[in-house]
């Protein structure tokens, strides 16, 4: 008896079902005794709120009717959640308010700057350009033009007899050129 190695022994049972965990007695009892410690516990507190809220009686004293005042956190009635509410989405309000006011104010700030810089862009193109005399006129030769157009109409499959309306409007722009360079030369210092 102990000169020997003792051997290991070893159980196997075939479990039919695959996926389900046999546990022993023990830990049946076990769980079952947690559980009802968890029970109890919730009893016993349940005990100390309702022993909490039990009334307390004040001596009577003879001009005064018996109070019973009970001893618990204080109520919230609707009309107290309603005002607080109410506070809430008005101080909400008020910032979006404020907000978008602010946003307005520099939005109209922006704003006027934008047009005065439009405004001074106008003047700014209106000077540079104001000295151009074809800026006021209409354009030059505008008979000649026209005189063309009835020669194509009148000959649309024979231009060439028309050569002579396109000449005289030709002569007619090249002067309306020199024109327009000699009104731009300065004039001759004496």
């Amino acid at each position: 008896m102990g000169k020997g190695q003792s051997k290991t022994r070893t159980v196997s049972f075939e479990n039919e079902s695959s996926g389900i965990i046999d546990i022993s007695e023990d830990v049946v009892s076990r769980l079952k005794k947690d559980v009802q410690k968890e029970r109890e516990a919730k009893k016993a507190e349940i005990r100390d709120a309702q022993q909490k809220q039990q009334p307390v009686q004040v001596p009577v004293i003879p001009s005064q009717m018996q109070t019973v005042i009970y001893q618990s956190a204080p109520t919230i009635t609707a009309m107290q959640v309603r005002k607080e509410k109410e506070a809430e989405l008005s101080a909400n309000d008020q910032y979006w308010g404020e907000r978008l006011k602010k946003q307005e104010d520099e939005f109209l700030k922006n704003n006027k700057i934008l047009e005065k810089e439009f405004n001074d862009t106008i003047a700014e193109v209106k000077n540079r350009f104001k000295h151009s005399s074809f800026a006021n006129q209409a354009p030059p030769c505008q008979e000649f033009k026209s005189r063309i157009i009835d020669c194509y109409r009148k000959n649309p499959t024979e231009t060439l007899k028309c050569a002579g309306e396109v000449q005289n409007f030709m002569n007619c722009i090249n002067r309306a050129r020199v024109t327009a360079i000699d009104d731009k030369k300065p004039a001759p210092s004496a």
